[in-house]
């Protein structure tokens, strides 16, 4: 175990096949709104076996789970006692949940995988399998005798119900959206040996924040002086608290955003080949009223 002021570590050697180390976060932020869960598996040395990651809670989510759609949304999943139990299991992109009335427990995953929830209150991970031939599902002996050491990185987020839905599509909540984004795209440090005289530290962020709704999809050049900035806005889940405490949703937040650029700004189609017309930034935010659209924007820097 390691424990510190950032963050405290228990490490756990299961086998030599498999080990885990569970992580917490004391900082606030985020990061500190779940648990993270790194797993090693080396399956190399074993043949014909399938591991698995139970899960059990006292959540009553009666055989139903979640599962999300390319990290979009989530889709409703029933276990049927009737069928096996590789029958049950579903695609997880990204994401898998269960519910009840009052507690909403979540797991975001850096790799996809499949789940099922075998018995109420609990989620069953695919992690590694390796097998000696074809096992008749669609898996061929080449691909499926292949397997190498992996990590395998998850993260725990548990969420208290303000509101309860029977919906078959479900969104994230802005706190799993937000560790979401940090475990898939996870920020580049850079190190500096040294401060050269008369050169100042960059800024943690070259732009002004967009609202915690507004996804940044890319930003890159397409020429000299022309930028394309591609947005999407994110639909959260109402259902359950929020504890983020540096979430706006003030569509200011826009105006200012495309303003710092300090270009002229046209709409544009995502792969930057066709213009548009002229668009003024305290008009940008009426183009993402849409849930999950993407809208791409060329912005003509001056100079």
């Amino acid at each position: 175990m390691v424990s510190g002021l950032l963050y405290s570590t228990i490490y756990q050697r299961v086998s030599s096949e498999l080990s885990y180390a569970l992580t917490m976060m004391h900082q606030r932020s985020v990061s500190s709104r779940s648990l993270h869960l790194n797993i090693w598996s080396n399956a190399t040395q074993l043949n014909d076996i399938t591991l698995l990651m139970h899960m059990h809670t006292s959540i009553d989510n009666n055989n139903t789970f979640y599962t999300d759609v390319n990290g979009l949304h989530l889709m409703r999943r029933r276990y049927e006692q009737n069928i096996p139990l590789e029958a049950n299991i579903y695609p997880m992109a990204s994401e898998a949940m269960i519910e009840d009335a009052r507690v909403r427990l979540t797991v975001i995953a850096g790799q996809p995988t499949g789940v099922t929830s075998s018995t109420s209150g609990s989620l069953d991970l695919m992690l590694d399998r390796r097998l000696i031939g074809d096992d008749g599902k669609g898996v061929g002996f080449g691909e499926a005798s292949e397997s190498y050491p992996s990590e395998l990185k998850y993260r725990i987020i548990v969420e208290k119900r303000q509101s309860y839905s029977n919906e078959f599509t479900l969104y994230h909540s802005s706190t799993v959206q937000r560790s979401l984004d940090e475990l898939i795209y996870p920020a580049d440090l850079f190190i500096a040996l040294q401060q050269r005289n008369g050169i100042s530290l960059p800024r943690a962020s070259l732009f002004q924040p967009l609202p915690c709704n507004i996804q940044l999809v890319n930003l890159r050049y397409i020429s000299q002086n022309l930028v394309i900035v591609i947005l999407r806005r994110l639909p959260y889940s109402c259902d359950v608290v929020s504890n983020l405490e540096d979430c706006s949703t003030d569509s200011d937040l826009i105006t200012a955003f495309f303003q710092s650029l300090g270009g002229r700004v046209f709409e544009m189609n995502l792969t930057g080949t066709s213009q548009g017309a002229e668009i003024k930034p305290v008009d940008i935010a009426q183009c993402l009223s849409t849930p999950l659209e993407i809208c791409s924007f060329g912005v003509q820097l001056s100079g």
